[in-house]
């Protein structure tokens, strides 16, 4: 994962913390030596100390178990797509917390995770900004998926590519999500957000619903096992999201529900983009390693974590749920601790 090491606060003047991890089925699966324990993203994680690396952000890991549990029930084949394979480590934890029925196709521009092909693990060397390298993944590799990654090269050119090319080749009920959008400088709203609203509104009618968490977006697509779930009890419910944002600091720990009769859906471009700003903060925040310098040697500096200095909407907001009816809001009810740990022993350098 690369870790962006620093960005500046946007103008919006609110923020979230830690976020609720909501509709996580928390089965048990008997796999080797996770047996005794709960198969969660963020348990295996924390218990993984050897062998190849893996950095993931806490709360991307919360996301993770938050769209992906239902899959761990799954008793027939299925497939994740990872843009992002590093040093192999996700590999494991993405096999081993979803179970045998997951096959896992990781892609990622360096030959070196070859290496890391298994009967179960397909490996492709690419190119995710080059659509036509994506052309050529679902005509030879694989037709259809039905999870997606995208933690690669985390350049907003590059994440679009990814969804335009791969969103119709995700299967009913599917997942698309996309972390460390790490920026407030206008780049992601210019570069990724917008043509993604654009593009999701043009197919509102396979589109269930959009998440937002800090530097995590979700696209559930609909279909397949999907279900939305139930709607929150809400604190308060508000008809636009200016005044939303504001009461924001007057709810903590609470829900709120944006909700306007005479909007025809929140799914639409304009509803999703007009959520992208409003929240665009929530990919804000500084990011410092501790200790200094750490990111640039694991091998040097195993032991590393980047903490986030929180912009204002990171220190209220937790995750926002866009469904076609009414948007969730969750805020904290004290300001969440953004971080990555790195974990694992062994590493191939990002520069090959």
């Amino acid at each position: 994962m690369k870790l962006l090491a620093s960005l500046l606060a946007l103008w919006l003047c609110l923020a979230t913390p830690s976020f609720a991890v909501r509709h996580a089925n928390l089965t048990r699966l008997v796999l080797g030596s996770h047996s005794d324990a709960a198969a969660t993203f963020t348990g295996w994680y924390d218990a993984y100390n050897t062998g190849k690396g893996i950095w993931k952000w806490h709360n991307a890991l919360q996301a993770y178990q938050t769209h992906f549990a239902r899959f761990q029930t799954n008793t027939v084949k299925f497939s994740l797509v990872e843009i992002g394979v590093q040093s192999g480590g996700s590999i494991k934890m993405f096999q081993e917390v979803l179970g045998p029925n997951c096959h896992y196709y990781g892609c990622d521009i360096n030959p070196k995770c070859n290496n890391f092909a298994n009967p179960l693990a397909t490996i492709t060397i690419m190119d995710q900004g080059d659509a036509n390298q994506w052309t050529n993944f679902y005509a030879k590799v694989v037709p259809m998926v039905d999870m997606i990654v995208d933690d690669g090269g985390h350049q907003p050119y590059q994440m679009l590519v990814t969804l335009q090319q791969s969103f119709a080749h995700l299967n009913a009920g599917g997942v698309h999500l996309i972390e460390d959008i790490h920026g407030v400088n206008g780049d992601y709203m210019q570069g990724l957000f917008n043509p993604a609203g654009d593009m999701l509104g043009a197919s509102v009618s396979h589109v269930a619903a959009v998440h937002l968490y800090p530097f995590v977006m979700v696209v559930q697509k609909s279909g397949g096992t999907y279900v939305q779930p139930s709607p929150t009890t809400p604190a308060a419910t508000f008809d636009s999201v200016e005044a939303l944002v504001g009461a924001t600091p007057q709810h903590l720990g609470k829900v709120l529900h944006l909700k306007n009769p005479a909007w025809p859906s929140l799914l639409t471009a304009v509803g999703l983009k007009s959520l992208f700003l409003a929240f665009y903060e929530l990919h804000g925040g500084k990011v410092t390693p501790h200790p200094p310098n750490c990111f640039e040697d694991a091998i040097a500096t195993p032991d590393c974590t980047m903490y986030v200095t929180n912009t204002a909407l990171q220190n209220l907001v937790t995750s926002v749920n866009i469904y076609p009816g009414h948007a969730e809001v969750f805020v904290a009810a004290a300001p969440p601790s953004i971080y990555a740990t790195r974990r694992g022993t062994e590493w191939i350098p990002y520069s090959g």
